[in-house]
């Protein structure tokens, strides 16, 4: 099932602070671990580096908020559950 990505991206064109980055880590790498796949597996999957997804869920660095939306889409993961203020208002 294709997503329209359009839509992610301009709610994301708020910053997310550095708590919100790590709550998303922590969702990324939990969401990956409950569907038994490694940061390689994932990366390939999603089509980006394992050193972003690294990055990722740790929270750390500055990250492309395409890949981000790939790594989501990739484990069929919500933006919106994970943080709760970028849902339509």
């Amino acid at each position: 099932m294709e997503r329209n990505m359009s839509r992610p991206i301009a709610r994301l064109q708020k910053r997310v602070s550095c708590s919100n980055a790590v709550t998303l880590g922590q969702a990324v790498a939990n969401s990956r671990r409950k569907q038994g796949l490694t940061q390689g597996e994932l990366a390939e999957f999603a089509g980006v580096g394992i050193t972003f997804v690294n990055q990722l869920e740790k929270g750390k660095g500055t990250v492309r908020l395409e890949l981000v939306l790939k790594v989501l889409q990739t484990l069929n993961v919500q933006l919106e559950l994970i943080l709760p203020e970028f849902q339509d208002d």
